[in-house]
């Protein structure tokens, strides 16, 4: 399911493209043109297009970008530790510790006795532990366990849920690679680089 955030970028990804579309049939439309002429228009056109598509998926990456680091940050990051420099020390002693939790089982039993003796440090460097090898082998079980770290925390829960929105759009966007493209007029051949494509659409008027 894609978010709010990206359908709005298809939404106006089809706007652009449906912009492109009517522009260069116009053109297709036109007797008075000669072929350079029509070449030329077309090709601006496109290039304007695909000006439009490519700033729009730049955008929306920065987007999605500054969006998972403010989410990470609030999903595994201690509190106060710029201001302690006692939980500096434990949030760093916590990180290392958590690190070296390979097993999945253990890492679990890490967890309950982090939650049990009130350690936040150490439970919240377990999370972002969890999370982190949620992503290799195994990673269901690791995933789990993010669950079972976020299910006291919401705050942090809901920072892990724009984490995997974030996740979900960029494996679509992936999937889908046409969907932020524009179909190439027949006019332009095989040779559509930016260059050249500034070179025909130059002699447009």
């Amino acid at each position: 399911m894609a978010s709010a955030a990206l359908e709005t970028l298809l939404s106006r990804a089809g706007r652009v493209r449906d912009t492109h579309t009517a522009g260069i049939d116009a053109v297709r439309g036109r007797t008075d043109l000669v072929d350079a002429a029509r070449v030329a228009r077309i090709a601006k056109i496109h290039l304007d297009g695909s000006t439009k598509m490519r700033e729009l998926r730049l955008a929306f990456h920065d987007e999605l970008a500054s969006r998972a680091e403010a989410a990470e940050r609030t999903a595994f990051s201690p509190s106060g530790i710029r201001e302690n420099p006692a939980a500096a020390a434990a949030w760093r002693h916590a990180v290392t510790v958590a690190a070296d939790l390979t097993h999945i089982d253990a890492a679990t039993a890490a967890l309950a006795r982090a939650n049990r003796d009130g350690d936040e440090s150490m439970a919240v460097a377990i999370g972002a532990h969890a999370a982190d090898m949620a992503h290799g082998p195994g990673g269901e079980r690791w995933g789990e366990l993010v669950d079972a770290f976020t299910s006291t925390r919401p705050h942090r829960a809901a920072a892990v849920e724009v984490l995997v929105e974030v996740a979900r759009d960029r494996s679509s966007l992936a999937a889908s690679p046409f969907a932020l493209g524009l179909p190439t007029p027949l006019e332009l051949g095989h040779n559509t680089t930016p260059d050249r494509l500034e070179s025909l659409a130059s002699a447009s008027p």
